[in-house]
Order: structure tokens, then sequence, then C-alpha cells
């Protein structure tokens, strides 16, 4: 995981596996800079492969986190299995999910 300021908002490029360790450390990371570096965060997930419940558990923490503290949260380029999954769970209510980027970082 990479991240970068784009436009005040700070950007976290997801990859490889999103499982009980990588989730814990995304939602440290993210506690960590919310509010020292940015108020608002975009989740990129365009590297990401695969995420089971325990990563998605660990969102779920992420997006309650934010919505207490006023930081705003947006979700791009999900893969099409991934997608299914927030949908199937209807997540898709709780996270705003852009198809780019591009649309997420305008969306602010």
């Amino acid at each position: 995981m990479d991240k970068t300021v784009k436009n005040g908002v700070l950007v976290y490029n997801l990859t490889g596996e999103i499982e009980a360790k990588a989730g814990k450390d995304l939602n440290s990371q993210i506690k960590a800079d919310l509010g020292a570096v940015a108020e608002n965060t975009l989740l990129n997930f365009n590297g990401v492969t695969y995420m089971n419940s325990a990563g998605l558990r660990e969102l779920i923490d992420i997006v309650k986190f934010c919505s207490k503290s006023n930081y705003k949260i947006k979700i791009s380029n999900l893969p099409e299995d991934i997608r299914e999954m927030f949908e199937f769970t209807n997540l898709t209510r709780v996270f705003a999910i852009y198809d780019t980027e591009q649309q997420a970082l305008a969306a602010y």
C-alpha cells in the first residue's frame, strides 16, 4: 500500500490481499493519518486481488471511525468480485463507491 495526497484527499493505493492482518494495518494507518495528514480519504482498490470477511470487517470499522470523526471516505476501482461482496452485504449503501479514482476525487 502506498499513499499520496491529491487535491487535499489522502489516497491509499491498495494492493494484494485484504485479510485480517492487512485490514488491521490499513485501519491503524488510516486512524493515524486522518486529521494529521488530511480529513478526507480515498481507498483505491485497483491493485487488490482478494478480500475476505475479516478485511471487510476492518473496512466497516474504518467507515465508523470516519463517520464519528466527521471525516469522509470513498472507495474506487473495486474489482468485480469484491464489488459483488459489497452489493451482497448491502455495503454499497454504507460506502461511497466510484468506478474510477478521478470520479471519486471529483465528488469531494
